[in-house]
């Protein structure tokens, strides 16, 4: 027998399994020391105190992170090890300079905390991303900071928006002015019980779906109030009103922070208008409603008009 025929026999014994593995490594490509050294970034990073353009990081072992863009997207702290970036070292840096930051590097040498895990991988924009806000135009930056104000605007009006008609609340539903005050109380105290819900949920699903889900539904209540055919109606939908409107008070700032950088103090700005002008607005325009048409209803039909047209918005 030859040999030609002897290497056929042994590759025919040799099960397939070998040959072709099933599920073949792919390979992902990542920073590297010398990427990272052409990106600025050195052994010790500047530890500043919290600003405007710098989140607050208790372990910075990689504050580059919120602003940096990469060609791979993917920088993993074993890499981030090797140009000399450590746990311990950070924070002794940072203990130098802030002294918070000195209370918290006792703390974790006290408890023994060990090394950030070396095979995870920080997650980075890709340079020139256009998913980045802050690689968008400005104009479309700023015409989305108009839209996130009048969305502010919208909430606060909807928390005023009965106000100036408890009398028409009154003769509807018989009852007297401090049981009818609480369509307005109740709404302001779901404003406190909704961010518990929308600020963490928009880190997770993200901040459109947040906005669409929470005004979808805060239009549908307006629905109740409305036809509502007894006060206690008017009272847990107006609550859950405040609930799901809540989203736009307490993500806006941080919608606007992901847009903006150097403007992002006066986009900020035109936010801390948007609160206080809603309330006015509503007591001006409902007073208008009230003692014009003297129905209830309509009050709560133009301001689910408005939050739809906010809604609909969002969704573009």
């Amino acid at each position: 027998m030859s040999s030609s025929d002897e290497a056929s026999i042994a590759s025919e014994d040799i099960p397939q399994a070998y040959n072709q593995p099933e599920n073949p490594v792919a390979l992902t490509k990542t920073e590297t020391a010398a990427t990272l050294h052409q990106l600025g970034l050195s052994q010790v990073p500047s530890v500043s105190g919290p600003d405007l353009t710098n989140p607050p990081v208790e372990d910075p072992i990689f504050p580059e992170e919120y602003t940096l863009e990469t060609d791979t997207g993917l920088v993993p702290v074993r890499t981030l090890q090797s140009i000399g970036r450590v746990k311990s070292r950070i924070l002794e840096e940072a203990s130098r300079q802030s002294t918070r930051q000195s209370f918290l590097a006792e703390k974790n040498n006290e408890e023994g905390e060990k090394d950030i895990d070396p095979d995870i991988e920080f997650v980075t924009f890709v340079k020139g991303d256009p998913e980045n806000p802050h690689n968008w135009n400005e104009t479309l930056k700023w015409f989305y900071t108009f839209l996130f104000s009048i969305f502010v605007i919208s909430a606060a009006y909807g928390s005023s928006s009965l106000a100036g008609g408890l009398p028409l609340i009154n003769e509807k539903f018989g009852v007297s002015t401090e049981v009818s005050t609480l369509s307005v109380s109740l709404m302001v105290l779901g404003f406190s019980v909704g961010p518990l819900i929308w600020a963490p949920l928009s880190e997770q699903i993200g901040r459109r779906p947040v906005y669409i889900i929470s005004y979808g539904l805060y239009v549908i209540f307006n629905i109740p109030c409305a036809v509502a055919k007894n006060i206690g109606t008017v009272l847990v939908c107006r609550f859950l009103c405040g609930v799901f409107s809540s989203s736009a008070l307490t993500n806006v700032g941080a919608s606007l922070v992901d847009l903006h950088r150097e403007s992002r103090g006066l986009a900020i700005a035109f936010f801390s208008f948007s609160p206080y002008s809603g309330p006015v607005f509503g007591g001006i325009v409902n007073g208008f409603i009230s003692v014009g048409s003297g129905r209830y209803d309509l009050m709560v039909w133009v301001n689910m008009a408005f939050a739809g047209v906010m809604w609909i918005g969002k969704e573009t």
